[in-house]
């Protein structure tokens, strides 16, 4: 990919299997080297800025990172996945309150968006509020039955229940949990 990189022809695919191939190796700071060259050559392209803010959310330069997002809204605000993705630095930094205001206004907007429905569920969940957390993750599991993050949150949640719950609203969340 790197050499698809190189003088004036940059090639976008490769720069963005570049990027999401650094993250997923646990190289965060070349995705932001990656990330920085990219946002300095294409500073209108919501993208980079964008993969900016992952790569300083993946160091845990949280605020580095949120104004990185805030910078890709103002770029194109109708996309949700910069919004999520400062409710989930929010919830990070124990904002939860501030963060499910934010996930919730993304949800007035898009009520189907995947990220903020799986983030909603997970920051309800850690506000205690189990049962619309479930509903939440449920419906978000629905959308994207193969999403291990969401079966892991929904795992989290239903031992959660089982532990602190009454029996009557285990008998829920499992009921929940069996996808057919």
């Amino acid at each position: 990919y790197e050499s698809l990189l190189k003088g004036k022809n940059w090639h976008h695919p490769a720069a963005q299997n570049l990027f999401d191939l650094y993250l997923q190796t646990g190289d965060p700071a070349s995705a932001f080297k990656l990330a920085t060259r990219a946002a300095e050559l294409f500073p209108i392209e919501a993208a980079y800025q964008n993969q900016l803010g992952l790569s300083l959310f993946a160091m845990e330069q949280f605020d580095e990172a949120e104004k990185a997002f805030e910078r890709t809204l103002a770029l194109h605000p109708d996309l949700p996945a910069p919004a999520v993705n400062i409710a989930v630095i929010q919830s990070k930094q124990n904002s939860l309150g501030k963060a499910l205001k934010s996930l919730r206004a993304i949800l007035s907007n898009n009520p189907n968006d995947y990220l903020a429905l799986q983030n909603c569920g997970v920051v309800l969940s850690k506000l205690g509020q189990s049962e619309e957390a479930e509903i939440y993750l449920a419906t978000a599991l629905k959308q994207e039955p193969e999403s291990f993050e969401c079966v892991q949150n929904r795992i989290g949640l239903i031992n959660y229940v089982e532990k602190y719950s009454s029996a009557y609203f285990y008998e829920q969340a499992m009921a929940f949990w069996r996808i057919k």
